[in-house]
C-alpha cells in the first residue's frame, strides 16, 4: 500500500520559544487541533505525556504518547487507534512538530503519518492537509488570535 505521509511548513513571525509554547501547552493546542484531545492536566507537554481522542459516546478510539521532546525544538507524538486491523511499527505513526530558528522567526514543520495503516486513512490525510492547524498555530503564536 501507498504510504500516506502529510508533510507541511510555514513560517511564523515569533520567536522560537513562543512557538514552542503555543505547540505543547494543552489550553493553546486545544485552539489550534483539528480534532482536540484530552490531556492529562494543563501543564505543557513532558516526555511520555498521554493523551486520548475520544467519540460523542465518550469512548476512546486513538490514543497519543509523546515520545520525542526536545525543547524548543521537537515534538512527537506517537498515535495507535482501536479499529487499526495490526499494530503499527514503533514510531510507524507518528504527529511531529520541528521548529528550526530563522533569521526572521521560527520554520515550524509538520509530518504525520503513515496513515495507510486506516482503513480511512486517505480521509483523515486529506482532512489534515485541508486543515488550518499551522495557519492557527502561527495565527496564535504572532499574538493575532
Amino acid at each position: 500500500m501507498e504510504k500516506l505521509v502529510l508533510e507541511k511548513s510555514i513560517v511564523i513571525d515569533a520567536p522560537t520559544a513562543t512557538v514552542w509554547s503555543v505547540v505543547t501547552t494543552p489550553d493553546a493546542m486545544k485552539r489550534w487541533m483539528l480534532v482536540v484531545p484530552e490531556f492529562e492536566s494543563d501543564r505543557p507537554l513532558t516526555l511520555g505525556s498521554p493523551l486520548q481522542w475520544k467519540d460523542e459516546q465518550g469512548e476512546t478510539y486513538l490514543t497519543g504518547t509523546v515520545v520525542e521532546l526536545e525543547p524548543p525544538r521537537k515534538l512527537v507524538l506517537e498515535l495507535q487507534d482501536i479499529s487499526w486491523t495490526r499494530e503499527p511499527a514503533r514510531g510507524g505513526v507518528t504527529y511531529a512538530l520541528t521548529l528550526v530558528p530563522r533569521e526572521k522567526g521560527t520554520e515550524l514543520q509538520l509530518v504525520f503519518g503513515d496513515l495507510a495503516i486506516d482503513r480511512e486513512g486517505k480521509r483523515w490525510f486529506d482532512a489534515f492537509n485541508e486543515a488550518r492547524e499551522l495557519d492557527l498555530i502561527k495565527s496564535l503564536a504572532e499574538g493575532r488570535l
